[in-house]
Parts: C-alpha cells; sequence; structure tokens
C-alpha cells in the first residue's frame, strides 16, 4: 500500500478524484481517504495539518497505523534559488529545520540534541526533478527575512522553504519506511506569486499525481 500524505486537502485533491472503491476513516485526526488508483493499487490518502508539530505526529501516526510500502509527501513550497519560478516541480533530497536554533548548547543552526539527523534525506529519489535541499520551519519565507538572514543561503545553502518536509521525511525514517517529498513552487523570494490560488492549487495537484504516478509506475 502507498501512503500519500500532504499538508492541506487542496494537495491531494487530484488524487482523491482518481480514487476507486473508496473508504473513510474518521478515527485520525484529519479523516483518511483509502482505495485504489489504477496504476497505484492501494493507497491511503492522509492529511497533517500544517507546521512542523502536526506535520510530525501526524505522519507518524499514519505510518505506524496504516504500515505502508511506501511515503510520498506531496504540496507546494516556497523558492529561495531564483533559477526556480511558480509552477516548477521539485523533489526534495535532504530538509533541515532552519529555525532550530539551540546555539547555547555549542550546535549549529538547524542541529539536534537528540537521535533526530539535522539534515533528514529522502530515500527514494526521481532523476526527472530538481533534487533541492528544503528547509522546513513554523514561518513563511520572505526575501526581506532571507535578506537580513544572509546564513540562509550562504550558510545552509537552501534552496526552498516548506512548514512540513523535514518532518515528513523523519518520520518514515523513524519508522524504516522509503520516502520521498515532491513540491510545487508556489512563490519565489523575488516576489513571483500566484494570482488565482484555487486554480494554482488545482493545477499543482494535477502536477503532483503525475510525478508520483510515473515514479510508482517506474518502481513498482
Amino acid at each position: 500500500m502507498i501512503l500519500i500524505v500532504a499538508a492541506l486537502a487542496e494537495e491531494i485533491r487530484a488524487f482523491s478524484d482518481e480514487l476507486k472503491e473508496t473508504r473513510l476513516d474518521r478515527s485520525f485526526p484529519f479523516p483518511v481517504l483509502s482505495g485504489s488508483i489504477e496504476g497505484f493499487g492501494n493507497v491511503s490518502l492522509g492529511i497533517t495539518g500544517s507546521g512542523k508539530v502536526q506535520a510530525s505526529i501526524h505522519t507518524a501516526s499514519l505510518i505506524a497505523r496504516l504500515d505502508p510500502d511506501r511515503v510520498y509527501g506531496v504540496g507546494v513550497a516556497g523558492a529561495i534559488e531564483k533559477s526556480f519560478s511558480v509552477g516548477d516541480l521539485v523533489q526534495v533530497k535532504e530538509a533541515i529545520q532552519y529555525d532550530l536554533n539551540i546555539g547555547r548548547f555549542g550546535l549549529g543552526r538547524g542541529m539536534i540534541n537528540g537521535v533526530l539527523p539535522t539534515y533528514v534525506r529522502a530515500s527514494l529519489s526521481d532523476d526527472r526533478f530538481p533534487a533541492v535541499r528544503c528547509g522546513t520551519a513554523d514561518q513563511f519565507l520572505t526575501g526581506k527575512y532571507v535578506k537580513k538572514n544572509p546564513w540562509i543561503i550562504e550558510e545552509l545553502e537552501l534552496q526552498i522553504a516548506d512548514m512540513e518536509s523535514y518532518c515528513m521525511l523523519a518520520a518514515a525514517e523513524e519508522l524504516h519506511i522509503p520516502s520521498i517529498v515532491y513540491r510545487v513552487i508556489s512563490d519565489t523570494i523575488s516576489g513571483e506569486k500566484v494570482k488565482d490560488f484555487k486554480s494554482f492549487m488545482n493545477t499543482a495537484s494535477r502536477q503532483l499525481f503525475d510525478a508520483v504516478y510515473e515514479h510508482v509506475s517506474h518502481n513498482s
């Protein structure tokens, strides 16, 4: 069974539209849809909610209870690297919590005084899309913030930013389930933004569906 997780229902709408023999499980904090999709086999669609705490707890809970063979994280993200534009699709090769700073313990930015890795890496990959380093934090990253904090680029070399990728990959790694995260760029630090967010989310969800479909087809 394949588990697909996203922060928002809008990000997995294309998946739910394709789901057959649908079953709804309301025992989770966010209802889980399960069924089958042609080319996928058995699929469960889980929503985590936004932010690091929700994404961590709910991704881990979904994996532990549903016991999937693979986890696909999907959603949107902001671009830091100037070569990316709105609508581009990327894969997260590794992620760090850039807002974590416990330097008083002699640790660098994003470093953890525990068992989780500072940089958590995807265990699956997809050669069709750029592989990026993602910064995950409980905040929207703006061009103004990056300008005031040049270490975002100079030290951490972040290329995109979101609120959940680190959590999704870390939960999968902790529970020994192969995983990958895909992101569609929704805005950039140079100020590029979507004009019609609803229309953009419909298109982005379809892009994400196609990316996962092709990956599953070539790696089943």
